[in-house]
């Protein structure tokens, strides 16, 4: 199922993104577990979602993606997301990715937690129209891993990171993608043209996920491409 949404503006947007997750977290029926990403798109849906009195206390959050840096480093997702989200919110259990102990750790946790499958991903879409760190044409594309997945040569810096997989990605309940700005337009139509494949816009991977939620925002100033 493919739900778009055309919002007028990011506040918009993001109100009605939290309005998504809020739901889906209050109707959900056991433990729930959702991945976010880093970047623009997704600020002002933490800040929204920040400032709503709801139960977080069965809510499991990992990042879609991250850098290879510290936690705390100001590169890392997860530092945007506890700023913004985590560390204001009570009953969360959050997921930082640990650089000591790697990538095998971190899918440990996503397994355990999951049991391989996540009940939500939230996803900004790039202009190149990445998703996560899956970046067109890059070999972590073809994996056929489930879980997280190493990333080599991104052609955004840092060039080493982690990722959902293509695989865990079309195993969620639902998949949001965020084209958040004007700067995403063209690769908006990259998804929406069947002739594309997803080696040229990864975002369509999100098309395999049970549910798929679009939101769009065109027509105001370019957000800044980090993070997305």
């Amino acid at each position: 199922m493919l739900k778009t949404v055309e919002c007028t503006n990011s506040d918009e947007m993001s109100s009605a993104t939290a309005d998504l997750i809020a739901g889906e977290i209050t109707s959900a029926k056991k433990q729930f577990s959702i991945a976010f990403p880093g970047g623009n798109s997704i600020k002002g849906i933490f800040e929204n979602l920040a400032q709503r009195q709801m139960g977080w206390q069965g809510v499991n959050a990992f990042m879609a993606d991250e850098r290879l840096v510290p936690p705390t480093d100001a590169q890392s997702n997860f530092a945007q997301a506890n700023e913004l989200l985590f560390s204001k919110v009570q009953g969360i259990h959050p997921f930082p990715f640990d650089m000591e102990k790697g990538i095998d750790d971190y899918n440990k946790k996503f397994l355990i937690v999951t049991k391989g499958n996540f009940d939500m991903i939230v996803l900004g879409v790039g202009v190149d129209g990445h998703i996560a760190s899956l970046f067109p044409h890059n070999p972590a594309l073809k994996s056929a891993e489930d879980g997280y997945i190493p990333v080599h040569g991104a052609p955004k810096p840092p060039e080493q990171r982690i990722t959902l997989s293509h695989e865990a990605i079309t195993k969620a309940g639902i998949v949001i993608l965020l084209f958040a700005s004007e700067s995403k337009r063209a690769a908006y139509e990259k998804f929406s043209d069947p002739e594309v494949k997803e080696a040229d816009c990864p975002a369509k991977i999100a098309l395999k996920a049970r549910r798929t939620f679009v939101f769009t925002v065109f027509g105001e100033a370019n957000l800044s491409e980090e993070g997305d």
